[in-house]
């Protein structure tokens, strides 16, 4: 809801987007440009990509970018111990970081969530939150 105009910049390929992803994302309106990570330039406070031909009449100027870097789940010693996970792979968490095996925890990008430092470190402060309550209340007993 902040603009009607994306376009999704495939720096140097590796976007290794699908044929029917391609397809999806024209339908939405979305277009695509392929381009050298070394073409992409700041220029008068804009985000300058040049145009598909070298030609300036179909050069691009952005007043934002979104980086998006991507995420691969390594929840790999996880499933091992029979952590459940949803769908994609991230590790299901209770409120308090809990996963279904008693004790363990789960926090930042293998835990389901955005994956931003910030949300990363919220959730760690719930953890240790929670594990600091668990030692509580057994050192009391």
């Amino acid at each position: 809801h902040f603009t009607d105009r994306l376009t999704l910049i495939d720096l140097d390929g590796k976007a290794n987007l699908s044929e029917d992803e391609r397809a999806q994302l024209k339908a939405a309106g979305v277009a695509v440009r392929k381009i050298s990570s070394s073409d992409v330039h700041l220029v008068d406070e804009h985000v300058h990509v040049p145009g598909e031909d070298k030609d300036t009449s179909d050069d691009l100027r952005f007043d934002a970018a979104y980086m998006m870097v991507g995420t691969a789940v390594r929840n790999e010693l996880a499933r091992s111990l029979g952590v459940g996970c949803d769908g994609e792979g991230y590790i299901l968490t209770d409120r308090h970081q809990r996963t279904n095996i008693d004790g363990l925890y789960a926090a930042g990008d293998v835990a389901e969530g955005i994956n931003q430092i910030a949300v990363a470190a919220g959730q760690a402060a719930i953890a240790a939150s929670s594990i600091h309550m668990s030692l509580t209340k057994n050192y009391d007993k």
